[in-house]
């Protein structure tokens, strides 16, 4: 068994991170860790220019210097792959310390999308992810990720809260 792991460095992930390894633990299962990076996470590259992080069209046309906002798009792309190396490389390192065997990944896209598209890919069996509750119980309901993923994915979607 092999269960796919999302990881993004909040409290939520964290706890679906220590829920993966109880199971792989119990299951003699294995985890396949994955760090999303979102294209459509807007970054403002200087005041009155928006980007995209995949520097795809600015939302505000008025945009002064395309040179300067490519180079930040492409430090912001820079700097998510950073923080998804190190965020990744800790949540090895604990899945090791468990003696669970665990690979990582990283992928660029929208995480509805990303991540049963992963899970298909790399023959998981599920997908293990967190939620963060809100104070507005609408929130919980309607807009999560964790929803959408169950709706959408092929393979069972565990959502640890």
């Amino acid at each position: 068994m092999r269960l796919l792991v999302a990881i993004d460095g909040t409290d939520a992930s964290e706890g679906a991170l220590d829920y993966a390894l109880e199971m792989a633990g119990r299951l003699d299962a294995s985890l396949l860790l994955a760090f999303v990076i979102e294209p459509a996470v807007r970054v403002t590259a200087e005041e009155g220019s928006t980007r995209r992080l995949d520097g795809t069209e600015p939302i505000d046309a008025d945009a002064d210097d395309d040179e300067t906002d490519t180079q930040f798009v492409r430090e912001a792309l820079e700097d998510a792959r950073t923080t998804g190396d190190r965020l990744l490389h800790e949540a090895a390192t604990r899945a090791d310390a468990a003696g669970v065997d665990a690979d990582t990944r990283i992928v660029t896209g929208d995480p509805v999308e990303a991540l049963p598209s992963l899970a298909v890919e790399a023959s998981t069996d599920g997908i293990v992810v967190g939620h963060r509750s809100t104070a507005n119980h609408a929130d919980d309901v309607g807009g999560s990720v964790a929803k959408a993923l169950i709706e959408r994915s092929s393979v069972p979607v565990t959502v640890v809260t």
